[in-house]
Formats: C-alpha cells, sequence, structure tokens
C-alpha cells in the first residue's frame, strides 16, 4: 500500500495528561494525523496545537451516546440531531474535512429504521453539504440503520463511510462493508479485537486494540481498503483501557504514554507490510 498519513485518536486525560500534551507525544512517536472526540470547548486548542506541530486534524467523532434517538419522534431525537447539527458547525468552523458518526447504539434482536430517522439524518446531511464537510457513517451495532441512511442519501456528496475494522470483526459478523461504501469511504477506524466471545454480541468485544493484538487478518483488512482506491490517512481509534472486570488490556496500561504511542504506531506499520 503507498505511503500515506498514519493518524490516532488523541487519549486526551489518559495518564493525566492534557490534550496538547498527547499531541506532543503523538507528534513526538512519529504520527503525521490526529482526531478526536467532539468537545467543542477543546477543538480550538486540538486545531492549534495540531497545527503547530504540523499533525493533520483529520476528524471529529460526533456524540452517539444516544443515537438510537434519532429515530424517535421524540425531544431526545430532537437534541440528538441538534448535537449532531453542532458538530457539523465545529468541524466547519475550524477546517476539520471529516466528521464521524453512529446511526445507531445499541443491541436488540431486530432494527427498523423510521422515516423520522431518516429525515433527522437528512436534516445533518443537508448542513454538511453547505458546509462542505463529509460525513462518514460507521459500521456499528443496527446495521439496517446504516443501510437505510446510506441507500436514502446514496447520491448525497457529502455522504461518507467510515470503516471500523474491529466493530466489523465483533459486532458485524465479519460482513465486507468495502464491498458495499468502499466507493465512499472517508475516513477508517483501524483497530483488533478477538471477535465474538459469548452467545451474543456485547460491547464488551469491543476492545479497540492495537493492530495485531487481536486476531484481525490484517492482510485482507489493507488489500480491501487498497481496492477502493481510497487514498487519504490510515488512522487507528484505540482504546487506553479496560473495560470493566477484563484484562485484555493490561499490557497497554502497563505502558507510558510515550510507550503507547510509539507501540501502535510500530503494530500498524507491521500490519501494513503483510
Amino acid at each position: 500500500m503507498q505511503k500515506r498519513p498514519l493518524g490516532i485518536n488523541i487519549l486526551a486525560g489518559a495518564r493525566g495528561l492534557s490534550a496538547v500534551e498527547h499531541i506532543g507525544l503523538i507528534k513526538d512517536a512519529g504520527w503525521d494525523a490526529v482526531f478526536m472526540d467532539c468537545n467543542p470547548a477543546l477543538t480550538d486548542t486540538v486545531a492549534d496545537e495540531a497545527a503547530r506541530c504540523g499533525l493533520l486534524f483529520t476528524s471529529i467523532h460526533a456524540p452517539f451516546g444516544k443515537a438510537n434517538a434519532m429515530w424517535q419522534e421524540s425531544e431526545a431525537g430532537e437534541a440528538m440531531t441538534r448535537q449532531l447539527l453542532d458538530c457539523v458547525d465545529d468541524c466547519a468552523d475550524h477546517a476539520v474535512p471529516v466528521m464521524v458518526l453512529h446511526t445507531y447504539i445499541g443491541f436488540l434482536d431486530s432494527y427498523t429504521p423510521t422515516e423520522t430517522g431518516l429525515s433527522n439524518f437528512g436534516r445533518v446531511i443537508e448542513a454538511a453539504e453547505k458546509k462542505g464537510v463529509k460525513l462518514g457513517f460507521e459500521n456499528v451495532e443496527g446495521e439496517p440503520m446504516l443501510d437505510a441512511v446510506m441507500a436514502r442519501y446514496a447520491d448525497c456528496p457529502a455522504v461518507g463511510y467510515c470503516y471500523d475494522t474491529g466493530h466489523r470483526m465483533c459486532y458485524n459478523h465479519g460482513r465486507d462493508f468495502l464491498a458495499d461504501y468502499g466507493d465512499r469511504l472517508v475516513h477508517t477506524h483501524l483497530n483488533d479485537n478477538l471477535g465474538q466471545r459469548g452467545e451474543k454480541i456485547t460491547w464488551y468485544d469491543d476492545l479497540h486494540l492495537p493492530l495485531g493484538d487481536g486476531t484481525i487478518d490484517w492482510k485482507s483488512v489493507f488489500d480491501g481498503i487498497r481496492k477502493t482506491g481510497y487514498a487519504g490517512p490510515l488512522c487507528c481509534e484505540l482504546n487506553y483501557g479496560n473495560k470493566p472486570d477484563c484484562h485484555e488490556l493490561d499490557h497497554v496500561l502497563a505502558m507510558q504514554m510515550d510507550e503507547f504511542y510509539a507501540y501502535a504506531l510500530e503494530k500498524l506499520r507491521r500490519a501494513l507490510q503483510l
């Protein structure tokens, strides 16, 4: 795969370090790009420090804690829509090219898209088009919701896809999303895990490990990305901490932050060499 910028999420707060301190460590480790969770109070600081360090600021991850409310005609649905619209504004104000967002949160036996939800997402898409922001709809739980949005707004230039490799492994039963949406790929969340380990899919399987610390076939992943023609940054979305009563990331927590960022970059580079 051709050389391209390599990026990682800013783990602000980990080890008690500020976003500025984390960005400095990311730069020193050799990364080329960063992205952050939505936090309008912090965006100015991140944008300024990333620019000072010569790092690309690739995306902002929109709030998703009540994403399922988008599909309901309710005050919660309207509030969630407003949060996404505000995040579009935050991206536009700081020249951040991509906003990553979820179409659902939660595990159900079945998922039914609604016209209310499609209309709410349509408002966000319309705002993104006006402001020149690409939307990276991510593969998460509730695949029919993602499919419904991608189908309804297939011709909208602001609508793109964010490929989360870990979610595909533990939430989506290995579905080939790149075959469906690879032509609209605008961002990546590269991360590893151990797949679905119980009878039911749970949040506990979504580990966000460094590449190669789980069981994902990375040669297949990067072969798939190459075939899409996507030429943007390759970004990892990793955790620095265990789920409650779990220990899969103990080896990560044993590292200082500078060691972790260097380790994560080395693991990505090794995966790219496969």
